[in-house]
This record gives C-alpha cells, sequence and structure tokens, in this order.
C-alpha cells in the first residue's frame, strides 16, 4: 500500500513536473529571443 501510494505521489509529481515544464517553454523562448535581439542592437550601436 505505501509503495503503491509514493509510486501514484510520485507520478503525479512527475505530471506536474511535466505540465509546467511544458507551460515554461515559450516563456524561455520569447527570454531567448529578446535577449539574443537586444544583444544584436547593442552590437550595431557600438559599430
Amino acid at each position: 500500500m505505501l509503495a503503491f501510494a509514493g509510486w501514484a505521489l510520485g507520478s503525479r509529481w512527475a505530471d506536474a513536473g511535466v505540465l509546467m515544464g511544458a507551460a515554461a517553454v515559450p516563456y524561455v523562448v520569447v527570454a531567448f529571443v529578446l535577449g539574443s535581439g537586444v544583444r544584436r542592437r547593442r552590437v550595431h550601436r557600438e559599430m
């Protein structure tokens, strides 16, 4: 019973982790694009 409860809790946490990871992907992509765009603009201004 304890093993099953632990497995159920673990799988539930894994599902939550996957969902949170999937939800975070767009934010990571946007942040990366904005960061690279800002860097490029700074380089152009310096030149």
